[in-house]
């Protein structure tokens, strides 16, 4: 398996989805896509609207043009006092907007590139906010149909901005802003890496919501392999009421940023198989 999404229920329920009009009219209700997406709760959206009440007040006004991402799919629609009927994974996503317009400003004209676009909700209300001139998904094939099928309700004004990547057909494409809501720290390795070279390293600039997951690189060996790759200004951020293991990771951007612990660093940089097999005993005595 090449991440957490990369199952074969997930990826047959989205071509199932894609293909059929009476499965995608309740898509994100279905067990299977909720164990990847959409599987956030009434709590969950009422912390995401009190962080857009204070970190980006301003993105509530057009809460009414957000809200149409719950027009199609079968959404799990919510109470808000205050906003009225919406869903948590809309907040969500207008959370991830809050951060994208927080770090880098207005994204006018800009070329963003998103690793695991999921249905592509995100890269709608991106598009409702800023006239951007390309998003391009990296995503399973089954995953980039159902967004297709998703964003073609939206008008072509839509989806003639969306480009579907393959790492196995990159060249020389280049990216303002790339982003990523835990869906690179979700791989193995041997993908990250391979996103590492062909699209993050080609991306000025971004930041990815780092969820840590043992079967993938530890935070320290993906920040020194970043710093390999000459990105600037790196650092990290905690994400407000989450837990230990889930920051933002990000580089050129608006956010003041910490460093990762310099030890950590200078001991996996001293010896980085040395470095692995301490981590492995570590997480192996932790997890009995």
């Amino acid at each position: 398996m090449k991440s957490a999404s990369d199952n074969q229920r997930y990826n047959d329920f989205c071509k199932r989805a894609a293909t059929d009009d009476a499965v995608f009219s309740t898509f994100r209700q279905n067990e299977a896509f909720q164990e990847i997406l959409e599987h956030f709760s009434y709590e969950d959206g009422l912390t995401y609207l009190n962080q857009l009440k204070k970190h980006a007040p301003l993105l509530l006004t057009g809460i009414n043009t957000f809200k149409t991402n719950d027009n199609f799919g079968g959404a799990d629609i919510h109470y808000y006092e205050e906003i009225g009927n919406i869903s948590p994974s809309t907040l969500h996503y207008i959370r991830q907007l809050a951060y994208l317009e927080n770090s880098f400003g207005n994204l006018d004209g800009l070329h963003l590139v998103e690793i695991g676009g999921g249905y592509g909700g995100l890269a709608k209300l991106v598009m409702d906010r800023f006239n951007i001139a390309s998003y391009t998904i990296f995503d399973l094939p089954e995953v980039n149909l159902l967004t297709t099928k998703y964003l073609e309700k939206f008008g072509n004004q839509y989806l003639d901005k969306v480009i579907f990547g393959n790492l196995d057909e990159v060249k020389n494409q280049t990216y303002d802003i790339c982003v990523s809501n835990c869906a690179f720290t979700e791989c193995t390795p041997f993908i990250q890496d391979q996103y590492l070279e062909k699209v993050i390293s080609r991306a000025k600039s971004g930041f990815m919501i780092y969820n840590f997951r043992v079967e993938s690189y530890h935070p320290v060996v993906i920040f020194n392999k970043m710093e390999a790759l000459d990105l600037k200004r790196m650092g990290t951020l905690p994400v407000e009421d989450s837990n230990a293991n889930t920051f933002i990771l990000a580089w050129n951007t608006q956010l003041s940023l910490h460093r990762l612990p310099y030890r950590r660093r200078f001991v996996h940089k001293l010896s980085p198989k040395l470095y692995q097999f301490g981590l492995k005993i570590y997480q192996g005595i932790k997890n009995r």
